[in-house]
């Protein structure tokens, strides 16, 4: 799984060049010419950890360090992460697991891993909160809850809150696992 590279804070992608051919530097066998929705959403937000072209370069890059024996990772994350989007709601939950209040109803995860998820929610969560969340049809299991705890929130640049999720106990972390045989 390809590790993002975020040492720096980039509000925007560092491999969008826009000033010479508004393209990506990232992509290499070529070129890539984003379209429009591509370039607001991605190339010129800090949204761009999101990408896929970035996402691929940088496992790129990370295969060609291993190689040399070398490693890019700021070894931040325990858990190797999946990129996948899927719809869920968050609740506020009290002590005892007990659901007190919906506080976002169109959340979407950003990524999974068998220790917790990345998310895009249209409401601020507030970190250290106590939380159960809830995935909708479009998840591999639909229907499935999990409580945790949110780890971190920030305002996105379109308006949206990033925030990230710790997994409580193991249970949602053996789905995790199982979803993708191998590759947690």
């Amino acid at each position: 799984m390809a590790q993002v590279f975020t040492s720096t804070i980039h509000k925007s992608c560092p491999y969008w060049d826009c000033q010479a051919y508004n393209e990506c530097t990232m992509y290499k066998g070529g070129i890539f010419l984003p379209m429009d929705e591509h370039v607001a959403r991605y190339c010129r937000s800090s949204r761009f950890r999101y990408c896929q072209q970035y996402l691929r370069g940088c496992a790129g890059m990370e295969d060609a360090a291993r190689k040399h024996g070398l490693s890019l990772s700021d070894s931040r994350r325990v858990h190797e992460r999946r990129h996948e989007k899927f719809p869920l709601r968050v609740y506020a939950c009290d002590s005892k697991g007990k659901l007190v209040a919906l506080l976002s109803d169109n959340a979407e995860t950003v990524d999974l891993s068998i220790g917790g998820l990345g998310m895009l929610s249209s409401e601020k969560l507030e970190a250290g909160q106590d939380v159960t969340i809830h995935f909708d049809a479009g998840f591999t299991i639909p229907g499935l809850s999990s409580k945790g705890t949110i780890c971190w929130c920030e305002k996105a640049d379109d308006g949206h809150y990033q925030a990230g999720l710790a997994f409580a106990g193991d249970k949602m972390g053996q789905v995790v696992a199982g979803l993708w045989p191998g590759e947690s």
